[in-house]
C-alpha cells in the first residue's frame, strides 16, 4: 500500500475520532454544568448587570436545555471573545453572543479547554431580552 492509498483509507478514521473527542469535550463541560451560576450581561466590554441564577430558573434551564440539544458541531478553539452574555462559576463559563457559545470549562486535569458552537440567529434571544 503506497503513502497516498493510506491516508484516503485513514482520512474517515481521524475525522470520526475528531468529531468524537470534541463531543466528548462537549459532554465533559455538561458535566461541569453546576447548580448556580454568575450572569452578567456586558455591554461594549463593561459588565452593566449581574445576577445569580440556579438550576430551576428559567434562564439557567434553558442554557442547559441548549448544550444538551447541541452536542454536534463543536470546535476547538482559541481566540479570546469580549464577554456579551456570560454565565460563569469556578467550573465553566458560558459566553453567549449574537451568533456564538463559547464554552470554557476546566476538564478532569484541572485545566481550563475552550470550544465554540455556531448558534442560529436569535436562537438563544430570551437570553439576550433578559
Amino acid at each position: 500500500m503506497d503513502r497516498a492509498q493510506f491516508l484516503v483509507m485513514m482520512f474517515p478514521v481521524v475525522l470520526f475520532a475528531g468529531c468524537f473527542m470534541l463531543k466528548t469535550e462537549i459532554n465533559e463541560a455538561i458535566e461541569e454544568y453546576t447548580a448556580s451560576f454568575n450572569y452578567g450581561r456586558y455591554v461594549d466590554g463593561k459588565e452593566n448587570k449581574n445576577v445569580m441564577i440556579k438550576k430551576g430558573d428559567k434562564l439557567f434551564d434553558i442554557i442547559y436545555e441548549w448544550l444538551m440539544n447541541n452536542r454536534n458541531g463543536w470546535k476547538k478553539n482559541y481566540i479570546t471573545y469580549v464577554p456579551c452574555h456570560l454565565f460563569y462559576s469556578e467550573e465553566i463559563n458560558i459566553n453567549i453572543n449574537s451568533d456564538l457559545v463559547v464554552v470554557n470549562y476546566k476538564d478532569s486535569k484541572n485545566k481550563w479547554k475552550q470550544i465554540v458552537h455556531s448558534q442560529e440567529k436569535d436562537e438563544l434571544q430570551i437570553i439576550k431580552e433578559k
